[in-house]
């Protein structure tokens, strides 16, 4: 069978099996759960992967994580190690309590679609299965926690069982889930004219930064002089980072928020107070230079009220390391879908996603195709119709695999041949050492 056929049939199988694979989204849409807790939803997603006959099931990977295998036509395991083309999709929810589908109990909500990515990725395979024996090579279908990032707290109690990372896809490489992967596909929910596809391929660095406040209690009737307020402390401190704005070159796309998450007890002078900071940054130079920024500020803060800042730096996600021949080839599947809707390659994403770490080491790209309403991380963000969210990106994740696997895998052979990695391992790992503390 030719590319083209092949991709009609994948096509056909998904037509077939719409009502299959909206029932999926409709479920995973009922079931959000936080990052690093979607055990419900990884599941879910076994039971899917086993009902499609997936081999080489692996479950908690990271957690929650899991991933199932196809695998291609016999020639290509023939040689030794075949080649191999990660599909995967995100398991997490984002707290949103006002969306329609939020949990009542935990105000977890696919606020964020990551229920159409995992319905693409479980839907890509339904229409790839019986086109395996045609592909020169294996697809690893992955279910991936927590690209939403966790809270501090929560990031504690993983440190201290002896966890490295607290987003996904970076556990789940330092863990060698992704070893023998030639090339990473997935989609991203988006909105806009209905259809659209881009490929994002610059986005942002972030560093999380949490400073602990540390002043003196004491009663804030009459002993307040004796007190040093922890709280103060921070005032000043973020005072002095919002000044800092200008300081920011635009070229870097600095973007800072701050949120204090605990500033003491009612009724006495707080001796301790706790600001989480999101820092992002289009290159890794105005990273560095934004932190050290952000460190005397904060330092600065605490020290003119009489306190002490301590501060604890954690790197991730990464920005985007984009593979310019993958990203062709995604926008030349996505133009025999989209219609009359415009695909694109994307510069510039002010977004951040543990898909740029990945990216360091793999070629990597998610796709985001238009089918919602509202922006991202809001109520409103829900999907317009069944084919758009969940049937469309299902068959732009089996076009690619499917050129990427056919004639050889030469077309995956020329996207790993011109990409380079952002850094080694030992790199990667040193420059996130470098920031943190």
């Amino acid at each position: 069978m030719t590319e083209q056929q092949l991709k009609e049939a994948a096509f056909a199988a998904i037509d077939q099996n719409a009502g299959t694979i909206a029932s999926i989204a409709h479920d995973l849409l009922g079931m959000p759960e936080l990052g690093f807790r979607e055990w419900k939803t990884a599941g879910y997603v076994e039971k899917q992967m086993r009902a499609l006959g997936m081999e080489d099931i692996r479950t908690g990977i990271a957690r929650t994580g899991l991933c199932g295998r196809f695998h291609g036509s016999e020639g290509s395991r023939s040689a030794g190690k075949p080649p191999v083309v990660a599909v995967f999709g995100e398991l997490d929810a984002i707290f949103c309590p006002e969306h329609p589908f939020a949990d009542p109990e935990t105000g977890a909500a696919h606020a964020c679609g990551h229920h159409a990515q995992v319905t693409a990725m479980l839907g890509a395979a339904i229409g790839l299965k019986a086109m395996m024996p045609y592909l020169d090579g294996d697809v690893l279908f992955m279910g991936i926690p927590a690209e939403e990032g966790i809270s501090s707290d929560f990031a504690e109690d993983l440190r201290q069982e002896g966890q490295r990372f607290f987003s996904g896809k970076q556990e789940m490489y330092r863990l060698g889930a992704f070893k023998g992967v030639d090339a990473c596909l997935s989609i991203h929910s988006g909105f806009g004219i209905p259809g659209q596809i881009s490929v994002p391929m610059h986005t942002n660095t972030i560093l999380k930064k949490t400073t602990t406040f540390i002043g003196r209690q004491a009663h804030p009737g009459g002993e307040s002089h004796l007190g040093i307020n922890a709280l103060s402390c921070a005032t000043v401190a973020l005072a002095a980072v919002d000044a800092l704005r200008q300081t920011f070159r635009p070229q870097d796309h600095i973007n800072v928020n701050s949120r204090i998450s605990y500033g003491g007890a009612v009724g006495t002078i707080p001796e301790r107070c706790v600001v989480e900071t999101v820092l992002r940054s289009s290159t890794r130079e105005g990273l560095v230079d934004a932190s050290r920024k952000l460190d005397r500020a904060m330092r600065g803060g605490a020290m003119a009220i009489g306190g002490e800042a301590v501060i604890h730096n954690q790197v991730g996600p990464m920005q985007q390391n984009p593979s310019q021949e993958l990203a062709d080839l995604v926008a030349s599947c996505g133009k025999e879908l989209s219609g009359d809707a415009p695909v694109f390659l994307e510069d510039y994403a002010c977004v951040v996603s543990d898909v740029g770490d990945l990216s360091q080491f793999i070629p990597t790209v998610q796709a985001t195709v238009a089918g919602f309403d509202d922006f991202p991380h809001r109520a409103g963000f829900v999907a317009q119709n069944d084919y758009l969210a969940y049937l469309l990106p299902a068959k732009l994740m089996a076009a690619c695999t499917i050129s990427l696997l056919c004639g050889g895998g030469q077309k995956l052979k020329k996207v790993c041949g011109g990409f380079h990695p952002g850094f080694s391992w030992e790199e990667y790992l040193a420059f996130g050492e470098g920031l943190s503390s």
